[in-house]
């Protein structure tokens, strides 16, 4: 039984193996990450509004508020979200991408797909003394728990959404409504993105058709669902301010690339609102951020360009780059 088990799933094996020597390690050897943060925000007693992975870490670990037991709490979802994630990236490309059933494609495909739960972009900085992360869009990341716990709900609700606009189900809406709710609740940030893609999507494949106002009524209710979400946030519970920003008021803005834009650096280490050095920086951030999918459209270019899952794809990844 453990045996075929193995023989059928190793990457599968290895992925969750190696997300849980990373974690252990982190937590091991006090690594300064978010994951820590979340801790100390369970052991304050203090329920953020997105509550379901600090309620799920405070609940395995007895409701007891101890740092070692809340460690193994956390240390046990996150092995679990990087096995869950390969899982359903494996299931979507199997699925919906893949042509060739053969043992050779078949495993090409499984190590590619491990191998991508690992890439990381390219680091340059001219100057060493800034992050190493902000201004990049990270394929994957390892110290922030709530990212990385979302991350299976977040294929799932594009998969869903993708089959819907692909087959028109009842079950497809029901999905999507389920795992835009958990993703409200986890980490709401990917709702910014799914709401306003799946909308055009719609718009595009049904027209005003029966099936576009099916799914745009499903777009309006978790729509009310993430503002409740910032109603509590912002208006109701605050208090995660005080630990998180240490006082410093959190917030929302609307403003497109102001990420990219204030983490680019130039050659002094010195902040250019504009002019070539910036927009150089920009570019290459986004270049060595956007490799992989870069060069596979190069080279799928006649393949994928007419496939619905690669357009929309590009869509979720051109509206986070925007959002950054």
């Amino acid at each position: 039984m453990l045996k075929k088990f193995i023989e059928k799933y190793p990457f599968l094996i290895i992925a969750t193996s190696l997300g849980f020597l990373i974690f252990t390690s982190i937590i091991t050897f006090h690594i300064g990450t978010d994951i820590q943060v979340h801790l100390f925000i369970i052991m304050d007693n203090v329920l953020p509004v997105h509550f379901i992975y600090f309620g799920l870490a405070d609940l395995l670990s007895g409701f007891t508020k101890n740092i070692y037991l809340l460690s193994l709490a956390a240390i046990f979802l996150l092995t679990l979200a990087i096995g869950a994630k390969y899982f359903m990236s494996k299931k979507i490309i199997f699925e919906d991408i893949i042509e060739k059933k053969t043992p050779k494609y078949e495993n090409l495909a499984k190590l590619i797909i491990f191998l991508i739960l690992i890439l990381h972009p390219i680091i340059y900085y001219f100057d060493f003394s800034k992050s190493f992360m902000h201004g990049k869009i990270p394929v994957n990341t390892w110290h922030n728990s709530t990212t990385i716990f979302i991350m299976p709900f977040v294929l799932l609700l594009f998969w869903h959404s993708f089959k819907y606009l692909k087959t028109p189900k009842k079950q497809h809406l029901l999905y999507i409504l389920l795992f835009s709710g958990l993703c409200t609740f986890i980490k709401p940030n990917i709702m910014g993105v799914f709401l306003p893609v799946f909308s055009v999507f719609l718009l595009i494949k049904y027209r005003l058709k029966k099936d576009f106002w099916k799914g745009i009524g499903i777009v309006i209710i978790s729509g009310l669902i993430l503002s409740s979400y910032f109603y509590f946030s912002y208006f109701v519970q605050n208090s995660t301010d005080e630990i998180v920003y240490k006082g410093q008021k959190s917030g929302i803005e609307i403003a497109p690339f102001k990420h990219f834009i204030t983490y680019c650096k130039t050659i002094t280490g010195t902040f250019i609102s504009s002019g070539l050095l910036s927009a150089l920086n920009i570019t290459l951030d986004f270049i060595t951020s956007s490799l992989f999918p870069i060069i596979f459209s190069i080279f799928y270019f006649k393949k994928s360009k007419n496939k619905l899952i690669f357009q929309y794809s590009w869509a979720y990844y051109i509206v986070t780059t925007k959002s950054m």
